[in-house]
C-alpha cells in the first residue's frame, strides 16, 4: 500500500493557530478539515472505479455491479499524535469489497483449479488457466488530479474552524 502525506506549507499562521489549542480540539480540527477537502477526492474515485456488467462469483461470494464503486471512503487514523485520514476502497462496513486490492494491483496469469469430481471410476479435474488482469489503479489517479484542490481546501477549511474555535 502507498502512503504519501501531504504538508501544507507556507501557513505559518495557521500552525501558529493550531499550536495554541488543546490536543484534542486540534485532532477534531484537523481531521474535520481533512474530511471536507478530501470530499472531492473520495468522489473522483467512486466515478473512475471501474464497474461490472452483471452480478458475478468471486470465490464463494456473489458481487454485484458497483460494490467498489460503494465502497470507496475515507477512515481516520487511531494514531494520537498526528491526525491520519485515510482514503481509499472497502473503507465501508455495509459494503464488501474484498477484491479491491485485485482490481488496484491486478494479478499474474494463473491457474484456477476447481474441485475433482468423480464419475464412475474416474475422477475429472476441472482447470482454468486465468489470463491475469491489469492493474487499475483509480485510487491512485484521484489522489494525483485533485491534490493541489486537496491542498487549498484544506487551508480554507483549516482557517474556517480555527477561526470558530478561537471565538468561543
Amino acid at each position: 500500500m502507498t502512503t504519501t502525506t501531504i504538508k501544507i506549507l507556507n501557513s505559518k499562521e495557521i500552525a501558529q493557530q493550531i499550536k495554541r489549542l488543546d490536543d484534542k480540539m486540534r485532532k477534531k480540527i484537523m481531521i474535520s478539515a481533512m474530511r471536507k477537502a478530501s470530499k472531492s477526492m473520495v468522489k473522483e474515485a467512486r466515478n473512475t472505479a471501474p464497474k461490472g456488467k452483471k452480478p458475478h462469483k468471486v470465490g464463494n461470494k456473489i458481487v454485484m455491479p458497483g460494490n467498489l464503486r460503494k465502497s470507496v471512503g475515507s477512515k481516520t487514523g487511531k494514531s494520537k499524535a498526528d491526525p491520519t485520514l485515510w482514503i481509499g476502497a472497502n473503507m465501508k462496513k455495509n459494503v464488501d469489497a474484498f477484491y479491491h486490492h485485485i482490481v488496484m494491483r491486478g494479478s499474474k496469469a494463473h491457474t484456477i483449479t476447481g474441485k475433482a469430481l468423480a464419475v464412475s471410476n474416474a475422477v475429472i479435474v476441472k482447470n482454468v488457466n486465468h489470463p491475469g488482469s491489469k492493474k487499475n489503479d483509480f485510487i491512485g489517479r484521484a489522489f494525483y488530479s485533485k491534490k493541489a484542490e486537496f491542498v487549498t481546501n484544506s487551508v480554507r477549511e483549516l482557517n474556517i474552524a480555527i477561526a470558530k474555535a478561537v471565538s468561543k
